[in-house]
């Protein structure tokens, strides 16, 4: 089965919407990173005595005691710098698709289109496994636009590729 291809990403040139999704990547995931960093000040800066004496979480710790506290601090550590490194190679990923279509270089591409293809595959997943009418409406549409944002960079690299490919053939060809 042959992936169909794409000649613009929305109204802009496929090189102009490659960029503007790593640049929009770049900064929500900057945003992003900034909340898990904000998140582990605030996990950091809190004790026990504060969580387990503060109104707003007696509903979570009405039945823990001080040795539930520390380990649900260290699961929450745990996840927040899980989350973090994720969002960092997200940001790096995006990074190295701006430089991939400024230098015409496909190889740099491909780690965006890898991501954008995972990116589709978990949100259809997540539709399967959706038990309200919200989140499957929620699956679709994201789905929707993931998989167009994946044919965008899809058709992007096989663009820059091509591209590339016919360079190389005139090189070759010339006498």
């Amino acid at each position: 089965m042959k992936i169909p291809m794409v000649e613009r990403c929305c109204c802009f040139e496929l090189e102009t919407g490659g960029k503007i999704l790593g640049w929009l990547g770049i900064i929500f995931g900057g945003i992003a990173g900034l909340l898990m960093l904000g998140g582990l000040v605030m996990v950091f800066s809190l004790s026990c005595d504060d969580i387990m004496t503060d109104p707003n979480f007696q509903d979570v710790t009405q039945n823990f005691s001080r040795d539930n506290c520390t380990v649900m601090k260290a699961v929450v550590v745990v996840i927040l710098v899980i989350v973090l490194a994720v969002t960092l190679v997200s940001v790096i990923i995006d990074v190295l698709l701006i430089q991939g279509i400024s230098s015409r270089n496909p190889g740099k591409i491909i780690p965006a289109v890898v991501i954008q293809a995972i990116g589709f595959v978990s949100t259809v997943a997540k539709g399967l496994f959706a038990f309200s009418g919200e989140g499957i409406v929620s699956a679709i549409i994201g789905g929707a636009i993931m998989f167009y944002f994946f044919l965008v960079l899809y058709s992007l690299y096989v663009k820059i590729r091509d591209e590339k490919k016919a360079v190389q053939n005139t090189q070759f060809s010339q006498p």
